[in-house]
């Protein structure tokens, strides 16, 4: 039995010594945690269509090619994933991750045959420059649209890319292959599938697919200088490449949403073009993202054709720089300037591979091989740790949105369809979290109508925590769901258990005049009104001289419960004296709602 456990040990050790497969289990659980505890958020609900397999995604696609963008690939996923149980979008987006960390690994080797140790530093190589240099590092990894969009993307274009890569390396034939060279020489049926994640990769992101038909053109021309041929898998992969980028490129829904995200219209054609070169030069060389990696580069290049006098792999390495650079010099014919945020993640992956590659040359050299292994194992100790924290604010995040979840549930189920929520908050929040944003203090705003008719409710909208926690957070859905002033008059009478304090303010609605004349009121002298059942009493007096007024005063006057940030009644109850404010009491004087009735119509909001 002992010998046995031994044995066992000393696999497990060997396997942590010899291959990259414990790693990426470890990376794999280490994303799925984190992807659990992610929430749906911002453009994850209008993607939702119905079910997973349900073929009105297709009438989707097709609204979204002719109406937003060209983004099949992505806008499929999304919607397919949002029509299934999260944990099944967690589980793939936790094996996308990993699969584009051995992706970008494989690019920096090529088809060098590489000892397992430098393969181990080059994948925590590059873990460590993401995690530390993107910082949309959460909007790309883990939130649902962002993935799609961008990691998944990304991966599809590095494996479709991958065989390029390695066959035109392969071609000088001056080292060693390894088994990817060699496999994809021998099995020409591997062509298909090339194919398949070509056409794809062309018909992910409109500027990062401008850098990759360059680089395949380059590789191609590159390996018929050297092999005097080109493989027939280069030929159709740029074809259909091009193919997707023409799919993508050529939407019409590219067009109308080029007149929505167009930054400033007023700026003449030459201003424009200024602007777009300025702002691409500045994503080089102003943002830490690619200025650090930027000048790591410069660095690693230096040494290595001025110490080390290799010039082997210059062409590759400048290759991808280039390639990087067309991505984001691809901007100046979208529309909008470029911007360092999710949208240069392709241009961000070439430039590190650029980066790694003269890195994974120098290590060849024990001394700096010893540096990166000390280096590596202080930043991955160091990820380990800001992962950790940045782990404990993703489940913050994931909290509230629980508690908000939980909420819109009881209201709705209680027939309350225009909801109130508390804004979330990010007082303790990381980087590295996917932080989209909230939704709207207006109903119409996005993405307020996509989160309402997620869960299938009428409106939503957000307002202060401690607003809502004084007038929203006990609010009776049988109240609160009331949207018509007469309504809300009827219900008013018909229930002793409530009380209803209302402040006409300068124009009180027809609907509330009536009301006042209806029971022996004066419209033009009523300040506050307190309906109790039959029992209905007028104030003409500024002063709250009502019982119940004064309880509201007191509660509203204290500046942590507040509605706003005077502390005067009057001010509290007339942020628009042209509309009415209701505020309702349950007989445990709990308020069950707060609301606004306009003064131009019957309507009822709440904010």
């Amino acid at each position: 039995m002992k010998e046995s456990e031994t044995k066992k040990e000393f696999s497990i050790k060997q396997a942590f010594k010899t291959s990259l497969m414990p790693y990426l289990i470890i990376l794999f659980f280490v994303f799925l945690m984190n992807n659990i505890i992610t929430p749906y958020m911002a453009d994850d609900y209008g993607g939702r269509v119905s079910g997973a397999f349900d073929k009105e995604i297709f009438s989707y696609l097709v609204g979204r090619y002719k109406g937003w963008s060209g983004r099949l690939v992505a806008d499929f996923n999304a919607a397919l994933f949002m029509g299934l149980p999260k944990i099944v979008f967690d589980i793939f987006n936790s094996v996308f991750a990993v699969l584009f960390f051995v992706l970008v690994t494989f690019h920096v080797v090529g088809a060098r045959k590489a000892e397992f140790k430098e393969k181990l530093i080059i994948f925590f190589a590059s873990i460590i420059t993401t995690f530390f240099i993107f910082n949309d590092f959460g909007q790309i990894f883990l939130w649902l649209t962002g993935s799609v969009n961008y990691l998944w993307n990304m991966v599809f274009i590095l494996a479709g890319l991958l065989p390029f890569r390695v066959y035109a390396d392969s071609v000088r034939g001056t080292f060693e292959e390894n088994n990817i060279s060699t496999f994809i020489k021998k099995h020409k049926i591997f062509m298909p599938l090339i194919m398949l994640l070509c056409i794809i990769s062309g018909c992910t992101n409109e500027t990062t697919v401008c850098g990759l038909l360059f680089m395949m053109m380059i590789l191609m021309i590159y390996t018929l200088i050297k092999s005097k041929k080109i493989p027939m898998f280069f030929v159709t992969g740029f074809i259909t490449t091009l193919l997707g980028a023409v799919i993508l490129i050529k939407a019409p829904g590219n067009y109308l949403r080029k007149d929505v995200v167009t930054e400033d219209v007023t700026l003449s054609k030459g201003q424009t073009i200024v602007n777009n070169v300025t702002s691409v030069l500045e994503i080089f060389l102003k943002q830490p993202g690619l200025l650090i990696v930027f000048l790591i580069l410069l660095t690693l290049l230096f040494v290595l054709l001025f110490v080390f006098h290799e010039k082997r792999f210059l062409f590759i390495t400048l290759l991808y720089a280039v390639s990087s650079f067309l991505m984001v010099a691809a901007y100046a014919g979208s529309g909008t300037a470029a911007r360092w945020y999710r949208g240069v993640f392709g241009a961000f992956v070439f430039f590190m591979i650029a980066m790694l590659i003269p890195l994974s040359v120098l290590m060849q050299h024990e001394r700096i091989f010893t540096a990166m292994k000390v280096v590596s194992g202080v930043c991955m100790s160091l990820i380990v740790l800001l992962a950790f924290y940045s782990s404990t604010t993703l489940f913050y995040n994931f909290y509230q949105e629980n508690k908000r979840k939980a909420y819109v549930i009881s209201q709705s189920t209680g027939g309350n369809t225009s909801i109130v929520l508390p804004e979330l908050d990010y007082s303790y929040d990381s980087i590295w979290n996917p932080n989209m944003g909230d939704l709207s203090d207006t109903k119409d705003n996005w993405p307020n109508p996509s989160y309402a008719a997620y869960y299938g409710i009428d409106s939503v909208v957000v307002t202060d925590r401690k607003r809502w926690n004084l007038a929203y957070k006990d609010a009776d859905p049988t109240v609160a769901g009331i949207i018509s002033q007469t309504e809300y008059f009827e219900k008013a009478k018909e229930n002793s258990n409530n009380t209803e304090i209302i402040y006409t303010g300068k124009n009180p609605s027809d609907s509330l005049k009536k009301f006042i004349s209806d029971h022996g009121g004066d419209t033009d002298q009523v300040k506050f009104i307190t309906i109790k059942g039959d029992s209905i009493e007028f104030s003409e007096e500024d002063s709250l001289s009502i019982t119940v007024g004064w309880y509201i005063y007191n509660l509203f006057s204290n500046d942590k419960y507040s509605f706003i940030t005077q502390t005067d009644i009057k001010n509290i109850l007339s942020e628009d004296v042209s509309d009415s404010k209701c505020i309702t009491l349950n007989q445990n004087g709990v308020i069950i709602d707060y609301c606004i009735f306009a003064s131009d119509s019957d309507d009822i909001t709440r904010k």
